[in-house]
This record gives C-alpha cells, sequence and structure tokens, in this order.
C-alpha cells in the first residue's frame, strides 16, 4: 500500500520545484505468502515515472544489515536492496554507522523488550539529495499509536534538480 502526492519545495533564492512524496507500508512476508517482489517493483515504477526528485518513507518491513534485525528477511532484503540500486535511491540509515537493534529500533521485537528491528525507513533519490539525518524517537511518549512502532525524525535537504538529469 503506498499514497503518493506531489508537492513544490523553495529554495532559499525564492526558486522553487517540484518533489514526490510517497508514504508506504510493505506487507511482511513470514514464510513467503504474497510476493513482496510486486510491491518493490511497483514502487521501482513509482519512483522512475516521475521526473522530479522523490522521497519515500514509512514501515518497508525491510533491513539492509544483519545488525538491524535479530534473524531472516533474506528475500525482503534482496528486493529492498535491488529497489535502491534500481531507483538510485539513499536510504538515511546508512548514513548512522552505529545504528543498530538495540538502541535504533523502530518495530519491538516479540523476543526482547529491550531489542527491535530496524524497519521503518526514509529514502530519497541519491542525486537530489545534499545532506540528511534520520533519527529515532525516544521519549516515552514517541510511540505510532496503536503499534509497536517507535516515531523516525528525519530531516532531508535536497538540491535543485538540473532538468537536464531527470531523476537524478
Amino acid at each position: 500500500m503506498s499514497y503518493c502526492i506531489n508537492i513544490i519545495l523553495t529554495t532559499p533564492d525564492n526558486r522553487c520545484f517540484r518533489h514526490r512524496f510517497i508514504g508506504a507500508y510493505a506487507l511482511w512476508n513470514p514464510g513467503g505468502i504474497g510476493d513482496v517482489s510486486l510491491f518493490w517493483h511497483d514502487m521501482t515504477s513509482l519512483c522512475l515515472s516521475t521526473t522530479s526528485s522523490w522521497t519515500m518513507a514509512g514501515d518497508f518491513n525491510a533491513t539492509v544489515a544483519s545488525f538491524e534485525h535479530l534473524s531472516g528477511g533474506a528475500d525482503t532484503r534482496a528486493q529492498y536492496l535491488k529497489f535502491l540500486s534500481d531507483t538510485n535511491g539513499h536510504d538515511l540509515w546508512s548514513n548512522v554507522e552505529e545504528r543498530s537493534r538495540f538502541s535504533d529500533w523502530t518495530c519491538r521485537s516479540s523476543c526482547a523488550a529491550s531489542e527491535g528491528n530496524i524497519i521503518d525507513r526514509v529514502v530519497t533519490l541519491h542525486g537530489s539529495m545534499i545532506d540528511s539525518e534520520i533519527s529515532v524517537a525516544d521519549r516515552h511518549s514517541d510511540w505510532v499509536p496503536y503499534t509497536d512502532h517507535r516515531a523516525i525524525v528525519a530531516c532531508i535537504v535536497h538540491a535543485m534538480p538540473n532538468p537536464a538529469q531527470p531523476n537524478g
């Protein structure tokens, strides 16, 4: 499931440009029920269909490294990494070298109360990004209501796109 809006971002010199924002939820695929590759194929098509820069955020139910999860998820990880490669996407968590499932988890583990998985993510078009940061909200009240997820906070600075190079 995903939602997409095109927004206008302004620059310090009062120019503006279009940016696509996609909110997404990737179904979890325990034991191969359903085809996760269809979701990532559709997300790839959606990102590549725009001539503007783009950002996608949500519960991707995917990790990029073994230290982001306790076990499993190899198929989903492969699909997500293919998406990043095919779209020239940059996962903001990759900037946080010391991230781990013990401190930066976004979804509580069903096995251990003090750890979880980093599956809530923000990714943006690499060629349009100047700077970015991401963190997990860690105050007592920073839970996403009615879930076992903690909110994430991200900040991205985008460059004005070069019209001669669509999609970065």
